[in-house]
């Protein structure tokens, strides 16, 4: 005689009833679980949202337009800029207007990436919870918020690896510091050669840059610093603007050590998308992620980034199925997409912080 599971229902249709639920679970809470509970996606998410709410929902993403859910494609494609339009002048009568045409933006196309796991329902646990449908229901859903807690952390992991338009795996998703990286000056980002195509690259201290300190005392120069990187990253007062400034514990608490005799918080009416009670610098949330590489902070401009994901595989699960040599039913999570950042210049970083 077969066992019977979950209601005595015939294995079949135990997989649906459990895939069904996992689904319904991944459609509700999955988006909140893993995307706004990383502070960079919080951040970006909730970004110049006149809303007093700590998170946004993911039609409310999406209708921004920081979320891009496309229906596939071999690659994501992006519109970019990479230089400026040189045929603008000042004219008069019969002045001729140049023409020579222009190659300021351009397609640049980065590959899908995909992040999986598994969630597994025991013989053994079906069989201590037989006939009580709900209490199998609850493993099924906290097992749901582990996997979905994992994957938010791989990815918050993920988000501040490689560096200048390298992965540190082929398969990672490309985090801030691929298209932010401390030395620009060479490397592939999203099919730009910044060797070449110097007006495309971010902003950074070192040899030849507005901030030459490549071991900067934050003590000494910290303030200083972040000011001219948000000159540098702008494209002029109250224009395209540095909105955030994401850094590691320790330069965070350099930070607020130097703020703090003019520290002033944030008004919870102003639509600070959940970072209540941060340290502020001109206007801008100091935001500190557990993530960040150590000795680093990322000037961010939030118009620049975007989420691209697959429409049918933007947290996602598949159905319950027969474990091949176990007594237990599997199924998979799943996101596809990938990151983009279309202006690497109005973004920065300032690397070798010290006290």
């Amino acid at each position: 005689m077969a066992v019977s599971l979950v209601s005595n229902q015939s294995t079949y249709a135990a997989n649906m009833y459990l895939s069904a639920t996992l689904s319904e679970y991944i459609e509700k809470m999955a988006f909140d679980q893993v995307f706004n509970s990383i502070p960079f996606f919080q951040w970006l998410f909730g970004a110049n949202q006149e809303i007093a709410q700590t998170t946004l929902v993911q039609d409310q993403v999406a209708a921004s337009g920081i979320l891009d859910l496309r229906s596939g494609g071999r690659d994501i494609d992006f519109p970019a800029r990479i230089g400026q339009n040189t045929t603008v002048d000042s004219l008069e009568f019969y002045d001729l207007v140049d023409v020579t045409p222009q190659e300021g933006f351009t397609t640049l196309s980065v590959a899908w990436k995909m992040y999986g796991g598994s969630i597994s329902v025991s013989l053994h646990e079906e069989l201590l919870n037989a006939n009580l449908e709900q209490r199998i229901l609850d493993v099924v859903k906290e097992k749901t918020l582990q996997a979905m807690a994992e994957l938010k952390d791989v990815l918050a992991d993920h988000l501040y690896l490689g560096n200048n338009g390298s992965l540190t795996k082929s398969t990672d998703i490309h985090g801030m510091p691929y298209y932010v990286g401390t030395d620009p000056t060479s490397g592939t980002v999203a099919t730009v050669d910044n060797s070449a195509v110097t007006w495309f690259r971010n902003q950074y201290n070192g040899t030849s840059q507005t901030i030459t300190d490549t071991t900067p005392s934050f003590a000494a120069n910290g303030l200083k610093y972040w000011y001219q990187m948000m000159l540098d990253c702008s494209a002029g007062q109250g224009t395209d603007e540095v909105d955030a400034i994401f850094t590691d514990k320790l330069t965070s608490t350099y930070a607020f050590l130097k703020l703090q005799p003019q520290q002033r918080y944030t008004e919870t009416d102003k639509g600070d998308a959940g970072f209540r009670g941060r340290i502020w610098f001109m206007d801008t949330p100091v935001i500190w992620d557990g993530k960040a590489p150590s000795g680093r902070s990322y000037h961010l401009n939030s118009r620049t980034w975007k989420l691209i994901a697959h429409r049918d595989a933007n947290m996602a699960s598949t159905d319950f199925v027969e474990a091949q040599d176990q007594f237990a039913r599997v199924a998979k999570v799943l996101w596809f997409g990938n990151l983009v950042c279309t202006e690497p210049r109005r973004n920065g970083v300032i690397s070798g912080w010290t006290a």
